[in-house]
């Protein structure tokens, strides 16, 4: 791309920003998913263990493209946990 004059300072149109995207573990991934499926199961013992892990999977699968990894996991359990409130035993 040219520079052009804007008064007396050259001005560069901006590149297009890239793509941030920092791999993540996956082993991480299941360990914590299975952290927060035991942590589930003992606050919502009305639910099988496979409905809380369908839950908590469910939520991450909807999170799991966040560009920002720090608080994946207090989201998951935090959706997960009021999906459980409203779901039928």
């Amino acid at each position: 791309m040219r520079d052009r004059r804007v008064g007396s300072v050259a001005w560069k149109p901006a590149s297009p920003p890239q793509e941030l995207h920092m791999p993540h573990d996956l082993a991480d991934d299941a360990n914590t998913i299975q952290e927060i499926v035991d942590r589930l199961c003992a606050k919502f013992p009305q639910h099988s263990v496979d409905t809380v892990r369908a839950v908590v999977t469910e939520s991450y699968d909807e999170l799991n493209e966040a560009h920002v990894r720090d608080f994946v996991a207090v989201l998951v359990e935090k959706q997960a946990k009021k999906r459980l409130k409203h779901l039928e035993p």
